[in-house]
């Protein structure tokens, strides 16, 4: 499977697209979605999937 991560901000009820990160590709390929310029006090939402749109597995999450 294809993973991919992205980030999103909120401004009323639309998402914008913040970053997002799909380098690599296969059934043991990770990303790594390294930040820069946030804002303090602002919100960010963080979508983790399949980049094909297909159902997968278990995954970890680690934000530092």
């Amino acid at each position: 499977m294809d993973d991919a991560i992205a980030v999103y901000t909120k401004s009323g009820s639309v998402y914008t697209l913040f970053a997002t990160e799909n380098a690599s590709s296969g059934a043991t390929d990770y990303e790594r979605l390294n930040l820069n310029g946030l804002t303090p006090g602002v919100s960010y939402y963080v979508s983790v999937g399949a980049s094909s749109g297909v159902v997968g597995g278990p995954f970890t999450l680690c934000i530092q």
